[in-house]
């Protein structure tokens, strides 16, 4: 198991994109956070499978019909904590 930290940047705020990434990482059996911030950027926390992380981050350069994805920033990580389901912060 592999933990992701990724920030999306573009329009990705008031167009449901945390709904988008909590319902794709649960199809996908991943856990983690997904959270507006202050910059309007959106941050990820996401575990689980190297496989099933590959394919969020390909769901989250698409994103929602009224988003736009400018630029997803990926770091790796190393699991410290898990966490259990997938929560919008």
């Amino acid at each position: 198991m592999k933990e992701i930290k990724c920030i999306i940047r573009g329009n990705v705020q008031g167009v449901l994109y945390r709904d988008f990434v909590r319902s794709s990482a649960s199809k996908f059996g991943l856990t983690g956070t997904v959270e507006n911030m202050s910059d309007g950027s959106v941050e990820v926390f996401a575990q689980g499978h190297i496989n099933a992380l590959e394919e969020l981050l390909a769901q989250l350069h698409i994103g929602t019909e009224h988003s736009e994805i400018r630029e997803v920033i990926v770091e790796n990580r190393e699991i410290h904590d898990v966490v259990k389901g997938f929560s919008i912060l």
